[in-house]
């Protein structure tokens, strides 16, 4: 979340000039929510590969030092990699929402 949040900070202007330009917090949430599920898209699909080679990578060396049965074989099956697709997809949507509160809030009124 805390990457999240930085990021945000880094576009506080360009949401603050959308606010400007009558973009309402409706449209900026879903902004911010669209960015965060492309975003978990665009770098889950390769983990998933990296996460396959490092796991036959592991058993190999596991095997080596006479850790693991020699039989024994990474096998590959969707259900983790969908749980957890859907899992860090969750969990970015909750961050987008804590971290765009700040962006969509109504400023505060003019000092008199």
């Amino acid at each position: 979340m805390d990457a999240l949040g930085y990021a945000l900070r880094q576009q506080h202007r360009e949401l603050a000039l959308l606010r400007t330009v009558a973009a309402t917090p409706r449209q900026v949430r879903w902004l911010v929510r669209g960015q965060v599920v492309v975003t978990t898209l665009l770098v889950t699909v390769p983990a998933w590969g990296v996460g396959v080679v490092a796991a036959r990578r592991f058993l190999t060396e596991t095997q080596r030092l006479g850790l693991a049965a020699p039989g024994l074989r990474v096998t590959w099956t969707p259900v983790p990699m969908v749980v957890t697709l859907a899992a860090a997809l969750g969990i970015g949507l909750v961050a987008a929402a804590f971290a765009g509160r700040r962006t969509t809030r109504p400023a505060p009124p003019p000092r008199a």
